[in-house]
């Protein structure tokens, strides 16, 4: 009965947790500021809360009303108590702008999370025009010339390129004054070597722009560095004229593989506007212009024009196979190592952890544990790794935690060998090796073992017992161990038979078994394999539908859940570093844990988008093919093994 009511009160206990679990997930969206004028900008923002296995997110309907300016952009981070986390985020911003004027219901987004449907509450932004506050605050448009004039008397040189003279040819026009540049930092560097690429809008003209053709960057791994509200110019000579330079679209790239990788053009959509001669005769009329301050629509020409940068080769040289340590593992950059114990003394009966701390500038993100050897006699788990990394600096700075827990289960002094690191410095196109220093690890007997009995010394002078008596008559003591074996040995013969005779009863029944099990593991084993060659399945028919989204959706879902199947990770807890840590532990090529991380990234950044790009599905599709068919090599090499 006791036992009926210990289980009743665990299930109670467990369904509870379960339900509060459940209540943690909570997804909020939000719009700020609630007002605005046309000309000005938006952030869109949806939370979840303790969200673990997001898959979609649908943006509500009413974006039709607005240009997407920058998103998505993601967040993540965690709340703590007394240094233990509590509640996980994950955020999703987008930057708008109004196309119209007046109160717009945005609606609800639709969030997936694993495989639930989550409807956010309606949101409404309401948009003021332009031209009906004449002491509105001046707003620079993204990507536009804003040079504000001192005063409406002056005329600078630009004036004239905005004015459309009778004659003039507007592509001519254009073509003269905006130029789209792809500007790359070097254009020849190691493997895992960084270079920052920026795609710049230099511009004399008023425009507004949007990105319609985003490059993808195949062969390396990607960071961003412009931020989605980061709308400032700056000042650039080109050809010998001056113009105001917009960053685009500004990245961090680490190349994964030796060769040459062509960074993609990108395709500008601009709307430029242009005054008319008769208005242009209005000096009011250009300095509103000139300034951004609203102006009859009636005095403007508006002109959209495409513009495409030239793409740009840079070659990727391999690292020298010459002198390369043992311990090297794909680090570029300059690091620095450390090794220390939380106890230096400790008991039995307590655990230890030692914390190895990787710190300095290269590509970070791709670091991974060092190799430990542990002395005899001590115990090793998992390694847990935390990180405090900047990757807005060039390379990615910071330091890398690795916390290993240990047990030692008897006393003694022990020392931990040095621990060696090796990485390739471009600087002086060299690897070089760093060392901790040993540590002696002190371990006394702890409480929990049992002290051993102590012998006693035999007193002479005490009279003999019975026993000891006993062993003074020898023969007798040698007849009784004699039939004591004897006994013993009929009676295990006896049980030898027995067994030899189960035995034989049961060889038949067994080997039975054992063919039924051989030919269920290799029913199974080609099961899998074929469920691995066929990973892709649904995403290969949705391959030539015309819904862009439904077909990312598909890829992002079944990669990740081959991934999940293929290196032992939960669905829900697929990410970036475990993705990694779990490809190294297989033995993973190191160029291909890169081609996996920077995949990863780009089929979240299509799932998460509004706007899919229907042009990149076969190469996206390849992408996943090449990863899933080098892992399925993998598979089966070790099985042939």
């Amino acid at each position: 009965m006791q036992f009926i009511v210990t289980r009743l009160g665990l299930t109670v206990f467990l369904l509870t947790g379960a339900l509060f679990l459940q209540a943690q997930l909570k997804i909020t969206a939000s719009i700020s500021p609630g007002v605005i004028y046309q000309n000005e900008y938006a952030t869109y923002r949806v939370v979840m809360e303790n969200g673990t296995g997001v898959q979609k997110i649908s943006l509500p309907p009413g974006f039709k009303n607005f240009y997407l300016v920058s998103g998505p952009n993601e967040e993540f981070w965690e709340s703590s108590l007394n240094n233990q986390p509590t509640k996980k985020y994950y955020a999703v911003n987008y930057i708008i702008q109004p196309k119209i004027s007046g109160k717009l219901s945005l609606g609800s987004a639709s969030v997936s999370v694993n495989g639930k449907s989550y409807t956010t509450s309606a949101l409404q932004l309401t948009v003021l025009n332009n031209s009906s506050s004449a002491n509105q605050t001046q707003q620079n448009y993204p990507f536009t010339y804003a040079q504000p004039a001192q005063d409406n008397t002056r005329e600078p040189e630009e004036f004239k390129e905005f004015i459309l003279k009778k004659g003039d040819d507007i592509n001519k026009k254009v073509t003269a004054n905006m130029h789209l540049v792809l500007e790359a930092s070097k254009q020849s560097c190691y493997v895992g070597e960084p270079l920052v690429a920026s795609y710049n809008l230099y511009t004399r003209l008023k425009s507004n722009s949007q990105l319609q053709k985003s490059p993808s960057f195949n062969g390396f791994s990607v960071i961003d560095l412009q931020q989605p509200d980061d709308y400032g110019f700056t000042r650039k000579t080109l050809q010998g004229r001056e113009y105001n330079v917009y960053s685009i679209r500004k990245v961090q790239l680490y190349p994964l593989q030796p060769g040459n990788f062509e960074l993609e053009t990108a395709i500008l959509n601009n709307e430029v506007q242009f005054l008319k001669p008769e208005a242009a005769a209005n000096p009011n009329v250009v300095y509103n212009l000139y300034n951004g301050i609203g102006v009859n629509p009636k005095d403007v020409i508006t002109e959209k024009i495409s513009l495409a940068c030239k793409p740009v080769i840079i070659v990727v040289k391999p690292l020298p196979e010459k002198d390369k340590p043992a311990a090297f593992n794909g680090a570029v950059g300059q690091f620095n190592m450390s090794a220390t114990v939380e106890k230096g003394t400790m008991s039995t009966d307590e655990s230890g952890k030692l914390r190895i701390a990787i710190s300095g500038s290269g590509n970070m993100q791709l670091i991974t544990a060092p190799e430990v050897k542990w002395p005899e006699g001590v115990e090793a788990f998992e390694t847990k790794l935390t990180d405090d990394l900047n990757t807005l600096t060039v390379p990615v700075s910071g330091t890398k935690y690795f916390d290993i827990p240990f047990n030692i289960p008897k006393e003694g002094i022990y020392t931990l060998p040095p621990i060696q690191y090796a990485y390739f410095d471009p600087g002086s196109s060299s690897y070089k090796k760093i060392t901790t220093a040993p540590i002696a690890i002190t371990v006394t007997k702890g409480t929990g073992t049992k002290a051993g009995l102590a012998h006693l010394p035999v007193n002479s002078k005490e009279p003999l017992s019975p026993l000891n008596r006993l062993f003074q008559n020898r023969p007798l003591v040698v007849t009784l161990i004699a039939a004591f074996i004897f006994t013993g040995l009929i009676f295990w013969l006896r049980k030898e038979q027995r067994k030899e005779e189960i035995k034989d009863a049961l060889l038949n029944e067994q080997e039975k078994i054992q063919r039924r099990q051989e030919e269920e593991l290799q029913r199974l084993f080609i099961q899998k394999v074929a469920l691995a060659q066929n990973a892709l399945k649904q995403s290969e028919a949705c391959l030539t539908g015309e819904r862009t989204g439904d077909f990312y959706g598909t890829l992002n879902r079944e990669f990740k859940k081959f991934l999940s199947e293929k290196l032992g990770i939960h669905r829900e807890e697929i990410s970036n570093t475990k993705v990694i840590n779990a490809m190294d532990k297989m033995g993973v090529h190191h160029e291909t844990i890169l081609q996996a991380q920077s995949l990863l990234q780009d089929l979240d950044r299509q799932v998460y988008s509004p706007i899919a790009t229907q042009e990149n599905k076969q190469e996206m599709y390849d992408r996943v093919q090449h990863i899933v068919q080098y892992l399925n090599r993998i598979n089966r090499d070790t099985v042939t093994r």
